[in-house]
């Protein structure tokens, strides 16, 4: 066991994204149907609690105001549900990889506890900046550009490449800084979950961000891909009225089968390389918390 963590610690990070994608290839049954269950979850409450919402917005029954507060709580408490969908799997992931004889089920369970209040802590301030405020200064800058007669080309444009990209980075940024505290809430040896989780990545920022961001290229391609061949299927195969009732339910009233089906449909891509996301970074938590757990052991000694 000493010489599978003295080895995880002098891995290159091409060494630990490729133990990442064995990991994901290793565990994908399991994973993938703790994705589907989160996810047709996330996509019930969804569909059930915002369709009329939007509904009743959009025929001007509520104000603006009332909407948005009960849009932001909701969709915050639904948000919780893929943090929690990621952190019952990450001890379990972090034991595997660490060739640890554990059981999916019996960490799964251990994953869901009172410690979640650190990570979900995170999440909720997240989301707070970068949920609702982003969202708010995104609405309002789209909105004060367009009263000032630029064309909706050139304001979205603005809004993009002088707002949403600097901002997205930043959000980035601070996603990278206490990812770990995903693993950390479960360890019970350590007191300070978020203290810990920021301090295993100092040295290691870059190559987490560096992660994050393949990842993402992966899953836009994989969802680009599964759009191409599903559009083309529709188009050969299907009427052009099922096509667009499928592609927008939205247009019919409140129609919560359909709008599920198109919900699901286009999570598919999420559903099938979801996981991968957890199993790359898993490797490096473990590199960092190994090579930290060796340096206070010598220090100890």
């Amino acid at each position: 066991m000493e010489e599978i963590h003295h080895e995880i610690t002098n891995k290159k990070l091409s060494i630990l994204l490729s133990d990442g994608f064995k990991l994901f290839g290793k565990n994908y049954k399991n994973l993938l149907l703790t994705w589907l269950v989160f996810t047709l979850f996330y996509n019930l409450l969804n569909v059930f609690l915002l369709t009329d919402i939007k509904y009743l917005y959009s025929n001007n029954a509520i104000n603006r105001i009332v909407y948005l507060v009960i849009y932001y709580i909701i969709t915050g408490l639904l948000g919780l549900i893929g943090l929690i969908r990621v952190c019952s799997v990450s001890n379990y992931l972090f034991k595997d990889y660490k060739a640890v004889n554990v059981n999916f089920k019996e960490e799964f369970k251990k994953g869901i506890n009172y410690r979640l209040k650190y990570p979900i802590f995170i999440d909720i301030i997240f989301f707070i900046l970068f949920g609702v405020i982003f969202d708010l200064i995104q609405d309002y800058i789209h909105e004060t550009l367009i009263q000032s007669g630029i064309s909706v080309i050139f304001a979205v444009l603005i809004l993009f490449y002088i707002f949403l990209i600097p901002l997205s980075f930043i959000s980035l940024i601070l996603s990278s800084i206490y990812i770990f505290v995903r693993y950390t809430y479960n360890i019970k040896d350590i007191e300070r979950p978020i203290y810990e989780a920021r301090t295993l990545t100092k040295g290691f920022f870059w190559k987490i961000v560096g992660t994050l961001i393949i990842n993402f290229i992966i899953l836009l391609i994989a969802v680009n891909l599964f759009m191409f061949i599903f559009q083309f299927i529709m188009i050969t195969f299907f009427p052009d009225d099922i096509f667009m009732l499928i592609i927008d339910p939205y247009e019919q009233e409140r129609n919560y089968g359909l709008i599920l089906l198109n919900n699901l449909i286009f999570d598919i891509p999420t559903i099938l390389l979801g996981p991968l996301g957890a199993c790359l970074i898993t490797p490096l938590f473990a590199h960092q918390y190994l090579k930290r757990e060796n340096k206070n052991l010598k220090k100890i000694i």
